[in-house]
């Protein structure tokens, strides 16, 4: 489930900086959204403008990784710095990523599930790109049950954004390990970003059942008005990945930062 929201009003090509409130005119959640959406969305600019595609501030430690020195760690676990105030903050295009205490690889809070990675059988090493994947994910009640109203009876109010950070691994093709890897070239390593499309038709040529209430394809209730959220539930090949279509917001579109690092096995 996602938010209950009306319609996006956001386009950064028109360059609003506010929204100002009429006195006596309606207030729609719209108007509430493209205020914090547009401001959120020019301190990310400004941020990367000042900070540029990723910045770690003093003592620059944050989301540093490093080799695990625990004897029962797994082959492909490693350790991740974090900590409070600057000690785990980093930024990424612009969003600001926390980590309150150091983890590792296995066990960060912001993955659950983190895929493996395979370790050679026999003595060898394994090079893979390391990068931290930051994005905006909506949360609502039913991921967050302190958002319930109590005082009233428990109600879902307003949904909050939340910033993931996830550190993640990308295997590099045994033919490439030998190559030279720096941060302009890492991001050939990474996971794409999809291209899909999607198409909606709205039935045509059809007859009201009332008079009185407006045809499907008219301007108010046909598609022109209506907001598509895709859920990708079984990912994978899109023959066999299954998505549902319910009307609702989309998360945030992801922002990468790498950089290389080489594993031994």
């Amino acid at each position: 489930m996602r938010g209950d929201f009306s319609r996006p009003s956001v386009d950064g090509r028109q360059h609003y900086v506010g929204v100002l409130h009429q006195q006596g005119r309606v207030w729609l959640d719209s108007d509430w959204n493209a205020d914090t959406l547009g401001r959120l969305g020019l301190l990310q600019r400004e941020t990367t403008d000042v900070i540029g595609v990723g910045g770690v501030p003093d003592p620059g430690s944050a989301f540093r990784i490093s080799p695990n020195p625990s004897p029962t760690a797994a082959p492909d676990d490693f350790l991740i710095a974090g900590g409070q105030g600057a000690a785990g903050r980093c930024y990424v295009n612009g969003l600001l990523c926390q980590l309150d205490a150091s983890t590792s690889y296995l066990s960060q809070p912001d993955l659950l599930d983190p895929p493996r990675i395979p370790m050679p059988t026999s003595r060898g090493a394994v090079t893979a790109v390391v990068y931290l994947e930051a994005w905006q994910r909506l949360v609502t009640y039913l991921e967050d049950e302190t958002l319930r109203e109590i005082a009233l009876g428990g109600p879902d109010t307003a949904t909050r954004l939340k910033t993931v950070a996830q550190v993640r691994v990308a295997i590099v093709p045994s033919s490439e390990a030998g190559a030279t890897i720096t941060c302009e070239t890492a991001s050939a390593f990474l996971p794409g970003i999809g291209r899909g499309t999607l198409t909606t038709l709205q039935p045509q040529g059809t007859v009201a059942e009332d008079l009185c209430r407006l045809p499907d394809p008219s301007l108010f209730t046909g598609r022109e008005n209506h907001l598509y959220r895709v859920e990708i539930h079984d990912g994978g090949d899109v023959i066999g990945s299954t998505a549902g279509l319910p009307h609702g917001a989309a998360d945030t579109v992801p922002q990468l930062w790498a950089w290389p690092s080489g594993t031994t096995g």
